[in-house]
């Protein structure tokens, strides 16, 4: 089966729950993200396992939900949480909920992920606006047969990250007064950490930050003619920067610590750019 007629199957079993609600911005809630889900206003939700050929997480910080409701004005649709390759998923198990949140409608995503700081100059607690990545050790969502049905054979990635959006970034996280850089986010696998050696190699290639998702989730919204933003924060530094070793613990911690600023951002920029496009 073709997934574009997966995504059909998936988006009919949401028909009676979604009740003619149609979402114009989707959401991906990285690890310990998961707060911003309380902003919501005439909240529902359901459980991945609900929905077909929907892939579920077992990693700490992934609530397997789906939710949908208003953020301010705007209808919105948002995962808490994702699935990643380290878990044994496939390239096309894992964009499905992106291409899906799509298919229900939504015409902007914004992306977020919790990495970890390859640039010396950040710290944890920071937030990066993601400006293009280097996809390392990652395979691309869109090898094997293409399906015509979601975009074309092959798919240019130099507008990928749209300038219009991360300029909307910028300028809510100056509103909001939220420390907010701009990089380049580098693909690790995972799920192990980075070594101190592989943290040189990255900033020497030019990376910013280390992610173990988001980068596949970009390909497949940019393959179905989608703009999408992605927003880093940085949850850890990449070993041999700090003294401290990395641990999947205080990657959750740190993020909870930032909730606050975090849901302040994300909201900040669907109000903007709901307001650039009307």
């Amino acid at each position: 089966m073709l997934p574009s007629e997966k995504l059909h199957i998936a988006k009919e079993s949401l028909a009676d729950k979604f009740s003619g609600f149609i979402p114009k911005i989707g959401i991906t809630l990285g690890s310990g993200l998961g707060n911003l889900i309380e902003q919501l206003e005439d909240a529902s939700s359901c459980a991945y396992s609900e929905i077909p050929y929907f892939p579920e997480s077992k990693v700490a910080g992934h609530s397997n939900r789906l939710c949908w409701g208003r953020l301010g004005t705007v209808n919105v649709v948002i995962m808490q949480g994702r699935v990643h390759l380290y878990e044994g998923f496939t390239s096309e198990e894992v964009v499905f909920p992106t291409r899906l949140m799509i298919t229900l409608g939504a015409r902007t995503l914004i992306l977020t992920h919790a990495v970890g700081g390859i640039n010396k100059e950040y710290k944890p607690g920071d937030f990066v606006v993601d400006t293009d990545h280097i996809a390392w050790d990652m395979a691309d969502p869109l090898r094997g047969d293409n399906d015509p049905g979601l975009g074309s054979r092959f798919v240019a990635l130099d507008q990928v990250y749209d300038p219009t959006l991360i300029a909307i970034a910028v300028e809510a996280a100056a509103e909001e007064k939220i420390v907010l850089h701009k990089g380049v986010s580098i693909f690790k696998s995972g799920p192990c950490f980075e070594t101190a050696a592989e943290v040189e190699a990255m900033r020497r290639l030019g990376a910013d930050v280390a992610t173990m998702s988001t980068i596949p989730e970009i390909i497949a919204a940019a393959h179905m003619g989608t703009k999408a933003l992605g927003i880093a924060f940085v949850s850890n530094m990449g070993a041999g920067i700090l003294k401290e070793a990395v641990n999947h613990d205080a990657v959750l911690s740190n993020a909870h610590s930032a909730k606050d600023n975090f849901a302040r951002l994300v909201q900040r920029i669907v109000e903007k750019i709901t307001a650039a496009s009307s």
